[in-house]
């Protein structure tokens, strides 16, 4: 397919991981997807390259769709992600966007179970479940934390998205934006994907799930700890905070202290209480960590979560 004939476009955003995105382009290749597709990956290192070069080498063995480099030279995963749609916008004739991560991988029917999805619905935005793979064995309780629910057991309308994890754009949805879609501010700290889904939500985009597109995501070792997962349910409390403030009328931030609240609460009773299970004590200390985000979003703190690359 030529460019002006690319229905269908695949973002995936790169920073040092050649093997996870030589993997991720693998699994593209073997797409039994509708035709007119194109490839774009926002190659986010300007120093190494290691992105750049999996797609020079992945061209030259016969790559099935065209597959275009652009490079993000400020360290940003908003600024990847922007590249990609700035650079699909261009193209008048592309209907929709979907994006994976570079250390994610699809079933060979996955664009063809977002588009059926997107058209059976006539949504403006279409997720789907991320099936995280574990590179070593981990206990149980660390497992469940850092296992993806999936939105539903069916292909229907929801009501919210809150990650790029899995995701698709009705293109003319994006192009009624204006520029800077994933807000610069959270590049470094997470959350632009949250912040535009939010602010779609709130303008009354429609959200869908296809529950059979499936994507799989690398669960490398470095993330397989007590720590690592209580990190990240810190930070995703200080961004979703970050995007409320933001987005939302003030009292709604007083409400959310509600939620703040009964998380002490639980986690205090979780650890009082001998009959809890470790799964469960587990998981309100994540949820007591996650309130402690929101509330230092508030005092004006923000984390930084993309200061460090996890997996290869």
């Amino acid at each position: 397919a030529s460019l002006t004939e690319a229905r269908y476009v695949i973002g995936i955003p790169t920073y040092r991981r050649p093997q996870g995105l030589e993997t991720a382009l693998t699994s593209v290749a073997r797409l039994a997807s509708p035709s007119g597709i194109r490839v774009i990956v926002a190659e986010n290192d300007a120093e190494r390259r290691q992105g750049e070069a999996v797609c020079r080498r992945m061209r030259a063995g016969g790559f099935p769709f065209p597959l275009d480099v652009v490079v993000a030279a400020e360290r940003s995963i908003s600024a990847a992600r922007n590249a990609i749609v700035e650079c699909v916008l261009a193209t008048p004739s592309t209907e929709l966007i979907a994006m994976l991560d570079d250390d994610e991988w699809c079933e060979p029917d996955w664009l063809m179970q977002i588009c059926q999805a997107q058209e059976a619905i006539d949504a403006d935005i279409v997720g789907g479940p991320v099936q995280r793979v574990f590179e070593v064995d981990v206990p149980e309780h660390i497992r469940q934390a850092n296992s993806i629910k999936s939105k539903a057991n069916e292909t229907r309308k929801i009501r919210s998205i809150e990650s790029t994890g899995n995701i698709a754009f009705r293109a003319g949805i994006l192009r009624k934006m204006p520029a800077a879609w994933f807000d610069p501010a959270f590049g470094l700290t997470g959350g632009s994907d949250r912040d535009l889904l939010l602010r779609l939500r709130l303008s009354g985009a429609v959200f869908a799930w296809a529950h059979k597109a499936l994507l799989y995501e690398a669960f490398p070792a470095s993330r397989c700890t007590e720590e690592w997962t209580l990190q990240r349910a810190y930070r995703v409390g200080n961004s979703e905070m970050l995007a409320d403030m933001k987005n939302r009328p003030p009292g709604y931030v007083l409400k959310e202290f509600s939620k703040i609240a009964w998380a002490f609460g639980d986690a205090v009773l979780a650890h009082l209480l001998p009959a809890r299970s470790k799964e469960h004590r587990f998981r309100a200390r994540q949820g007591f960590v996650r309130a402690w985000g929101k509330i230092d979003a508030v005092r004006g703190r923000r984390f930084v979560e993309y200061k460090n690359t996890h997996g290869a």
